[in-house]
């Protein structure tokens, strides 16, 4: 039936049976890994040279520094001068634009020597700080955010002060320097702050967990820099916040973190545009999702909010699903004792990366993500029913799952084909047509032989573990990537050019 040129090449047949198509999955690999300081606990990034690539700025104890890590756009970080403090605990690190020259400035928040002080350093544009400027606060500076909220245009500082029950306010002239501290009060304890739009009047609203109290506080924006503190609170706390529009409302939501009987789980209140939420909502109960930190990302670029966090020797993301729930946990491995995450497209292909900043040793992961799925390539060539032969594949591209589904269109009618498959792309005239797919090993059918039917389209579901894929050297492993193609007979062509081939397509794996 099938050319000798051709079927020589294709050695080893593959069995199909069904499966079934699931939510592509994400795939990230280790790029890179940079050493850092001992005692290292935070982790933001921003464009600090002017280059148009994002830049690390990672907050250490051991000594109280931040070290910076200029990117290059490829992954790829190199160091650069730290910035020192003269305290002994770093308890925040925020950076933005306090200046409004367009260049990044650095607040740092240190709870001694006590009570405490915020050291602002702006920053010069070639990745470095200028001189310090330091601002008293309430004991114990943690954990802090930078803002308008005075609606002036310019950045005011944030921080929580745990020891004062209260949220500490700095209102920024705009030209870098800041008013005095004024306090908040919160309910016991504060250890986080994230802004939040409550109640639409455009004022920026605050919500603060607090660790003794188990809730969280509300604080209402007046809109000149000035908060109420609400009544009203969540209940129970937290270990981790974080604030996003996850019901597909345009209205922001809080998700948090809590532990259960079988480790931390996620919640979710939506909020009611009045400045309270509605009832609690416990996404599915799934062991290994860390109590802090938690980022809300759109990690997959559905246009949907991920959760992602970073515990232990693992990162992990939860697929947002736009009603306040989050899907079946996926983990990257690697590293240890994990504390915070930054999430940006660091090699600037498009995808959403991660850097991790972990201990044992210190040091922070570049987790690039690379490409899953089906990307069609090569040239189809015409046929007798006038146009060429397309191959698509669909799936979640899980090896795990299983559920590879081939198929081709725009066959002649009532035509006998094979798909076949190769772990390399090549682009080599064959008969009518192009062969687009090679193989270290050869190239390999995938049985049985099919007919196009009166609609000229042929299908096939694969196993990936039946032979010849259960081979060590044919395996479809997770970050492999496999290549494959229709070939056909054409009874009907010009002679000369009786069999023919689709175009290509190549699969990304992912576990």
């Amino acid at each position: 039936m099938f050319r000798t040129t051709l079927s020589a090449a294709l050695m080893s047949p593959v069995m199909a049976s069904v499966g079934v198509a699931q939510t592509q999955c994400l795939h990230f690999v280790e790029h890179d890994s940079f050493p850092i300081d001992d005692f290292a606990f935070e982790l933001v990034h921003a464009d600090l040279n002017a280059d148009g690539h994002e830049d690390l700025l990672v907050g250490s104890q051991g000594p109280l520094q931040v070290e910076v890590l200029l990117g290059s756009g490829t992954g790829d970080f190199v160091g650069a001068p730290s910035v020192t403090a003269p305290g002994g605990a770093i308890g925040g690190l925020a950076v933005g634009d306090l200046s409004g020259d367009g260049i990044p400035d650095l607040v740092l928040a240190s709870s001694f020597p006590a009570p405490g002080f915020l050291q602002v350093s702006l920053g010069v544009g070639d990745g470095s700080f200028g001189p310090a400027t330091y601002y008293s606060t309430r004991p114990e500076p943690g954990a802090v955010l930078l803002h308008d909220v005075d609606g002036n245009g310019a950045l005011d500082i944030v921080t929580v002060n745990e020891s004062s029950d209260g949220v500490s306010v700095l209102l920024g002239a705009g030209d870098g320097s800041f008013g005095p501290a004024r306090l908040f009060a919160t309910r016991n304890g504060p250890r986080e702050v994230a802004v939040i739009e409550l109640n639409g009047d455009a004022a920026p609203d605050l919500a603060v967990t607090n660790f003794y109290s188990d809730n969280i506080s509300i604080l209402v924006g007046v809109g000149d820099g000035t908060f109420v503190t609400s009544a009203y609170v969540v209940e129970p706390g937290t270990q981790a916040l974080a604030v996003g529009d996850v019901t597909s409302d345009a209205i922001d939501d809080l998700v948090t973190t809590r532990y259960s009987a079988s480790g931390y789980r996620l919640y979710s209140y939506a909020g009611l545009g009045n400045g309270t939420f509605g009832p609690e909502q416990a996404s599915p109960d799934v062991s290994g999702m860390p109590s802090k930190p938690l980022v809300l990302y759109d990690v997959d670029g559905d246009g949907l909010l991920d959760a992602v966090g970073a515990r232990d020797d693992r990162t992990t993301v939860r697929r947002g699903s736009g009603d306040g729930l989050f899907g079946s946990l996926e983990v990257i491995e690697g590293g240890y004792d994990q504390r915070a995450i930054a999430i940006d497209d660091f090699d600037e292909d498009g995808r959403p990366d991660f850097a991790v900043l972990s201990r044992a040793p210190d040091e922070v992961r570049i987790l690039l993500q690379r490409p899953t799925g089906a990307e069609s390539y090569c040239n189809t060539s015409p046929n007798s029913a006038g146009v060429g032969a397309l191959i698509t594949a669909t799936g979640s591209f899980r090896v795990a799952d299983d559920d590879l589904q081939l198929s081709v269109s725009a066959l002649p009618p009532h035509e006998p084909g094979l798909f076949f498959c190769g772990d390399l792309e090549d682009d080599v005239p064959f008969e009518g047509g192009t062969l687009c797919v090679g193989g270290t090993h050869g190239l390999f059918r995938i049985l049985p032989a099919l007919d196009s039917g009166a609609a000229g389209v042929a299908t096939l579901d694969l196993e990936l573990f039946a032979p010849p894929f259960d081979q060590p050297w044919s395996a479809v492993l997770p970050g492999s990537s496999w290549s494959f193609q229709y070939w056909y007979r054409d009874a009907a062509a010009t002679p000369g050019s009786r069999v023919n081939l689709s175009d290509a397509v190549s699969v990304s794996f992912c576990p």
